[in-house]
């Protein structure tokens, strides 16, 4: 039984969910009213919290910018699974983490494409047209075996080896446990074996 301290708390969070609950419906439904409280209420604090990050204030707003502007742009088929507080952070903390490892490939590119003395984005060691075929084809074969995949494994299979994260950063985005995303990425994983025939990631 709840103590009576705790009854307060525990009605306050039931009606901010379900507050968030109506605000994301009509989000859903085109409502640019509720659309203007979202960005009211949550933009400062997101910006706050990507600025922890040792994010620059200016690029801090631009990320979340692009967060809310992408939920009114795909606001049909928006669902927030949970908390939308939690949804919300977790986009954002996304973006920031996916845009330092952008500028840590690009600085990387950049870098080796001095030391070759070639243009960014082109290797110094080229591949013959046979070998740039079957290359071509795998991962065509890849990207279909990954569309078959069933949703949360599919989401976790791209997380981990397209974005890099970690099982644990994979699981805060997800809101699922790591042991979740281990099983996930491993049903993904003999899946995508079984459908390509070998396949070593």
């Amino acid at each position: 039984m709840s103590s009576p301290e705790l009854t307060p708390r525990l009605a306050s969070l039931a009606q901010t969910g379900a507050a968030n609950a109506v605000l994301v419906a009509r989000i859903r439904t085109g409502d640019v009213d509720a659309f203007e409280q979202l960005f009211r209420d949550y933009y400062n604090p997101l910006c706050g919290f990507a600025e922890r990050y040792g994010t620059p204030p200016d690029l801090a707003e631009e990320i979340v910018h692009a967060v809310l502007a992408r939920i009114w742009e795909r606001r049909r088929s928006w669902i927030v699974n949970g908390s939308l507080t939690a949804y919300l952070y977790a986009a954002v903390r996304y973006e920031v983490l996916d845009g330092r490892r952008r500028a840590a490939v690009e600085a990387r590119a950049l870098d080796q494409s001095q030391r070759d003395g070639t243009a960014p984005g082109m290797s110094a060691a080229r591949r013959g047209p046979d070998e740039q075929c079957e290359a071509a084809e795998l991962q065509r074969a890849i990207a279909r075996a990954v569309a078959h995949l069933p949703e949360r494994s599919r989401l976790v299979f791209i997380l981990r080896w397209q974005h890099h994260l970690s099982y644990a950063e994979i699981a805060a985005v997800l809101e699922i446990a790591p042991k979740t995303v281990e099983t996930q990425l491993n049903r993904a994983l003999k899946a995508l074996r079984e459908t390509l025939g070998v396949f070593a990631p």
